[in-house]
């Protein structure tokens, strides 16, 4: 009875450091593999709300992926050409499952990729999740499954899953610096003449996505047409009714030719901020 035990003490101890070591190793990063950590100014210490890692190992790449994203939710690696949402190739997971897909425009879907992707460990501890993830370098040709020994830009975000696909991660969403994915190696470490990032950084700008750019467009619009136009244009129908009643340009008092260029303009402003938006 003692051996059967101890054999069960054994194999509960081999898992619990499993899981415990299951963990991204951020004092690695810029050393023995590369790292980006999301949102811009986050540290190590536990603000960052999602951390990628990224090592070339054999034929493949190793991705590490930590973060808070919600219960049942997911963490994905988009690889695009540009800093906009569309034809990028991504990888994901979710629980004890991955994806490998492909943005067609904002829509995201699955990519039978082969064998070409599979998730080794993928542990949720006190609001944390982690996952490392095996992709090939190469696609085997599949236009939608990128070759990784190009450089890309960096897309991080997570959010909920909607069904056996990822849902829309609303704000979660970081666009990280090109870089060149095949700088760090297992075997090799750091090769600086394939990076695009210095050993060791680990605070990396981000930059605004046009959908972030749009937003900010709608608020300068609608802040400016209301706050600046249709409020003096009020004012002059309000306060300035009597001012030079005798000059009346094409047979109408000056109060009303201010009132109307200040009401036109911040009325298409609000509609110029409405197309931004929507």
């Amino acid at each position: 009875n003692s051996e059967p035990k101890m054999m069960r003490s054994v194999a509960i101890l081999i898992a619990v450091s499993q899981i415990a070591a299951a963990q991204l190793d951020s004092t690695a990063c810029g050393r023995t593999k590369g790292c980006l950590f999301a949102p811009q100014g986050c540290n190590t210490g536990g603000s960052c709300q999602l951390t990628m890692s990224y090592v070339v190992d054999g034929s493949d790449m190793v991705f590490e992926l930590q973060g808070k994203p919600p219960s049942t939710g997911y963490m994905a690696i988009g690889f695009s050409y540009d800093m906009v949402m569309g034809n990028d190739s991504v990888s994901l997971c979710h629980g004890n499952n991955h994806l490998l897909a492909y943005n067609q425009g904002k829509s995201t879907i699955p990519v039978n990729g082969g064998t070409r992707q599979s998730l080794e460990t993928s542990t949720a501890t006190n609001g944390e999740t982690y996952c490392r993830i095996r992709r090939g370098i190469t696609g085997d040709g599949n236009p939608q499954v990128f070759n990784l020994d190009a450089p890309y830009t960096i897309f991080l975000a997570y959010g909920p899953m909607n069904g056996a696909g990822p849902g829309y991660h609303q704000m979660n969403k970081w666009i990280m610096p090109r870089q060149a994915l095949t700088a760090y190696s297992t075997t090799g470490g750091f090769n600086p003449n394939m990076s695009t990032i210095q050993p060791g950084a680990n605070q990396l700008p981000t930059v605004r996505s046009n959908e972030d750019q749009l937003r900010v467009a709608h608020g300068i619009c609608m802040s400016i047409g209301w706050m600046i136009f249709l409020s003096t244009g009020i004012l002059f129908a309000r306060f300035f009714r009597d001012h030079l009643p005798n000059t009346q340009p094409g047979g109408m008092k000056m109060w009303f030719h201010g009132h109307r260029i200040f009401q036109s303009i911040g009325v298409a402003l609000t509609i110029c901020g409405f197309v931004c938006i929507f």
